[in-house]
This record gives structure tokens, C-alpha cells and sequence, in this order.
């Protein structure tokens, strides 16, 4: 049988990648802070939604509130999603918070500890298996960063292996894991992952005529044919 190829509805990436990727793909969006991982990966969960796919967006950098103030401002009407349960949280950021009372926010459908790689992958499992997720949507990991302050290199790899093995390929979920490179513990990771992830997109940010311009680059893609070139460009609509 063969893996279905699917559009970002992204254009700057999509022109990267002229025959979709393969839906069962684990993919590493990295680029030092400010050069708009976050921002790329949110829209293309909104594209997802739209699509009336399941969006789940794995939270550590930032509170849930956060990520669903950042989903909202791009024009997703997330109460919508929410009630077709098809947008959730699963928040890896508030085991932080002392003294807190419920769960943050409305989206939110589990909590996870990035000190426990276990615990945060058999959540997603269980999350995904309990409203019968397969072969369709898409899992965002923001950021892998996180458990760089927990764990060593080795063991950060290991938990991506599993997690692709068993979210990416075994149930068909494209994944998205978003890698801050400003240090050089994350850009140690990145070299360690990049025979692993099925994916490496590069994102960059510089500075022409006073205008703040990103690039992207398709490092790595599987199975897929990609164009070699880095892409400038200002806006992702």
C-alpha cells in the first residue's frame, strides 16, 4: 500500500515540495529564534482545520493560553474546532505552575511532563487512540528544546525514534517538531536526528533594504522530490 502525499497549504513550502509529502512523515522544522517556526507550523495546522483534519498542538515552550491566543489571531475559529473536537492541547508546559487549580485552558485535553519522554509519548498515544486518529492530521511538538534541559542528547534521539515509529508511521500522523538552534546543545541535536527525521526544514531570518525577510530550505525530505534552493520571502499567505 502506498503512503499518501499531502499539501502543507503553505505556498512558499509547497513550492518546495511540488508532490506533497508523505503523510506519515516525522519532520524537524529548525532555525535559530525570531525566524518563524512557530509561526510557519501554526498555519499549517489552521490548513489542517480547514481541511477538517485533527490539529493537536504539544505544548512546552508556551501556556496553553498562549497557543490558543496565537491559534485565534490567524483566523481560526477555534470554538468551532474545539466543539468538532478537532483542535486540542496537550500541555507540557504548566506542571511548572504552583499552586494551580484545573486546566488552563478549554482545548486542553491532557497534561505532560518533559521530564518523562514515556509519559509525554504514551499520552499522545493514548490521546490519538481514544478519538480514533489514523492517517489523517497533524501532531505539532513545540519545541524539542524543552527536553534538552532534562535530558541528554541520546535520549532526546531515542524519544523522536520512538515517537515517529509509533505516531508518524504506525498511525499515520504527520508530525512537526520544532527545534531552536541558537545553541549549540540543539544544533548537536539537529546533527544527531538528521538521518532519523523524515524531514529537515531550515528557517532563517535576515535583515534586506529594512525589512526583516525569513528564508526556508528543504534540507532533508523522504521519498519525496524537492527542490534544492532556499526561498526568501515576507509573507506565507
Amino acid at each position: 500500500m502506498s503512503v499518501e502525499r499531502i499539501v502543507t497549504g503553505i505556498k512558499v513550502l509547497d513550492n518546495l515540495l511540488p508532490n506533497g509529502i508523505p503523510r506519515n512523515s516525522f519532520i524537524v522544522i529548525a532555525g535559530p529564534g525570531g525566524s518563524g517556526k512557530s509561526f510557519l507550523v501554526v498555519n499549517i495546522a489552521k490548513q489542517f482545520l480547514l481541511r477538517n483534519e485533527p490539529a493537536i498542538y504539544v505544548t512546552f515552550d508556551e501556556d496553553p493560553l498562549t497557543v490558543a491566543s496565537i491559534i485565534s489571531s490567524i483566523g481560526v475559529d477555534l470554538y468551532r474546532y474545539l466543539g468538532d473536537k478537532l483542535f486540542m492541547i496537550i500541555d507540557g508546559y504548566s506542571f511548572r505552575i504552583k499552586d494551580r487549580e484545573g486546566k488552563m485552558h478549554i482545548a486542553v485535553v491532557e497534561e505532560v511532563d518533559p521530564q518523562n519522554t514515556e509519559q509525554v509519548l504514551y499520552t499522545v498515544m493514548q490521546t490519538v487512540d481514544r478519538i480514533d486518529i489514523r492517517n489523517r492530521g497533524v501532531i505539532v511538538i513545540d519545541s524539542l528544546n524543552e527536553f534538552l534541559s532534562y535530558h541528554e542528547h541520546h535520549r532526546v534521539a531515542e524519544f523522536i525514534k520512538n515517537f515517529r515509529a509509533n505516531i508518524a508511521k504506525y498511525r499515520g500522523i504527520l508530525t512537526l517538531a520544532i527545534l531552536h538552534t541558537s545553541t549549540d546543545k540543539a544544533k548537536q541535536l539537529l546533527t544527531l536526528v538528521e538521518h532519523v527525521a523524515d524531514g529537515i526544514i531550515l528557517v532563517d531570518r535576515l535583515i534586506k533594504d529594512n525589512t526583516i525577510v525569513k528564508s526556508i530550505i528543504i534540507q532533508r525530505m523522504k521519498g519525496v522530490e524537492h527542490k534544492l534552493m532556499r526561498l526568501e520571502y515576507t509573507s506565507i499567505e
